[in-house]
């Protein structure tokens, strides 16, 4: 799986993702010091919030669908996917490296953006709570993850056209929902899942520290319990899918 990994990385050299991917967080960071350094009223760790909310239920989907898809349409558009089945190694294995190497590539722009912000935040000398944004990294890396592995099947098995459009669509239902759409139904739309996760631990933190208290992680589970078991079982199923999809493809389809 190291080995595989490796490769995944030497393909990216001399591509633009390589750019894209210390690009992207600092466009985010910058765009965030501009708004909030020509408002007057952005001075409390609620205002802070809502600006980091807005831009993570807007970026989160978009970087998850262009990152992923563009990890699979490299491998159509310069081989029709022959390198990949022409390796050696369990497809299976392979199938996983693609997703795994994903994970890690949207993990570190999460990482970066949220250092970014901090900067942002000791520029413009406004007080906010550093654990929380620690917590809010691991939570929104994790809550990700089953997005995705819906971009990554989406992108093997139809193209990565409609799992870029798919992200679209996933980012205005996350705007919709988070401004009280189909409130009913947000943990059954997994890009809705990591803002609402975002949003929970913000409303069981106090100002200075973050949910240690065993009741307060309690909250946070009865409150958020549909959406992790929705992000689970769409993890599980995707990811079974995918490989099952994968193992049988002989490498005929295109997508233009």
């Amino acid at each position: 799986m190291r080995n595989l990994l490796r490769m995944e990385w030497l393909k990216t050299k001399r591509t633009f993702i390589r750019v894209i991917i210390f690009f992207i967080p600092f466009v985010i960071g910058f765009t965030q010091l501009f708004i909030m350094s020509r408002r007057t009223d952005f001075n409390t760790e609620k205002d802070i919030f809502l600006i980091r909310m807005i831009f993570i239920e807007i970026y989160i989907p978009l970087v998850v669908s262009f990152i992923s898809s563009w990890i699979i349409g490299y491998e159509e558009y310069y081989g029709n996917m022959n390198i990949l089945l022409n390796l050696k190694t369990n497809r299976t294995y392979v199938y996983l490296s693609k997703f795994i190497f994903t994970v890690l590539i949207l993990n570190f722009i999460i990482f970066l953006e949220n250092f970014v912000f901090i900067i942002d935040l000791n520029i413009l000398k406004k007080e906010f709570s550093i654990t929380f944004i620690i917590c809010s990294i691991v939570l929104l890396s994790l809550s990700i993850i089953p997005v995705i592995v819906i971009h990554i099947f989406l992108s093997f098995v139809f193209g990565s056209g409609i799992s870029i459009l798919i992200g679209f669509i996933g980012m205005l239902l996350s705007i919709l929902t988070n401004n009280g759409l189909a409130e009913n139904i947000w943990y059954m739309i997994p890009w809705v899942i990591p803002v609402r996760m975002y949003i929970y631990l913000y409303l069981l933190m106090f100002n200075k520290g973050i949910i240690i208290k065993q009741s307060n992680i309690y909250l946070f589970l009865v409150f958020s319990w549909k959406g992790l078991l929705v992000n689970f079982l769409v993890l599980l199923v995707f990811t079974l899918a995918g490989i099952k999809w994968f193992n049988s493809f002989e490498g005929q389809k295109t997508f233009n």
